[in-house]
């Protein structure tokens, strides 16, 4: 499967969000959260609902996939783990669609380098006293190497900035969203800014609101990629792949 932009957890399916020119269809397969064990549990017994063991084969440290129902049962698991032996014993990333890309042997944003959408908007604020508010907010559009030079500039009150940006993520419809800005994380800064003006930043594929992971301190938005110019490095490393021995769980 190549033109994957996002994955989504799905009432036991993983949602691939997948791009086809100027559209976004996606598409939904069976998958359990997991976690890589070491012979070390090979005998034990857990406590929870197991939906499979998957034997690994090759020459690194585990030896099978534990699969479990669903992200509760992964989280109490993860639990019994960390009491019962250390961790290069076992692996299990909190984070379901790096979790999705390696059990599929995925990757993100394979065969779409001309239709990949990206929006980069640049924050310029001004202090009032000692509130910091946005003045401008300047947008730019890519469609794979093809980059808009002349830039959308919002002006005007700090609630009508906000809710054109929204008005222009869902018309444009980009995968990544990429947000810059003087502050140290110009996107968590950007959704508080809104929450304080009570302005609804309805980002996400399903309109859904960015909300700030619990596993990763970054923020997220449903189908679609948020990240802080800054944080570039990091969102690169994070979808690297473990070694491949390590990782054999599926085609």
């Amino acid at each position: 499967m190549q033109g994957i932009v996002a994955i989504e957890p799905h009432h036991g399916f993983a949602r691939f969000f997948v791009r086809e020119g100027d559209t976004v269809h996606f598409q939904d397969i069976p998958f359990h959260p997991y976690f890589a064990l070491s012979p070390f549990y090979k005998h034990l017994r857990f406590p929870v609902q197991v939906a499979s063991r998957i034997p690994l084969t090759g020459a690194g440290p585990f030896h099978e996939l534990l699969l479990l129902q669903n992200w509760q049962t992964w989280v109490d698991t993860r639990e019994v783990l960390q009491r019962s032996g250390a961790p290069s014993t076992w692996y299990g990333d909190h984070d379901f669609q790096l979790q999705a890309l390696t059990f599929f042997n995925r990757r993100l944003f394979i065969g779409i380098d001309e239709t990949l959408r990206i929006m980069s908007c640049h924050i310029e604020t001004v202090w009032d006293g000692p509130i910091q508010r946005i003045e401008t907010l300047r947008i730019t559009n890519q469609q794979g190497t093809l980059i808009t030079l002349e830039s959308l500039v919002l002006e005007g009150s700090e609630v009508a900035i906000l809710n054109n940006v929204t008005a222009h993520i869902a018309r444009e419809n980009p995968d990544v969203i990429l947000i810059a800005g003087s502050m140290k994380s110009p996107s968590q800064w950007i959704v508080a800014r809104a929450h304080a003006l009570a302005v609804s930043l309805d980002w996400g594929r399903n309109a859904q609101k960015p909300h700030r992971s619990s596993s990763h301190h970054r923020l997220e938005v449903y189908g679609r990629h948020i990240i802080d110019t800054s944080s570039l490095l990091g969102f690169t490393k994070r979808f690297s792949p473990m070694r491949a021995e390590d990782r054999q769980a599926g085609s």
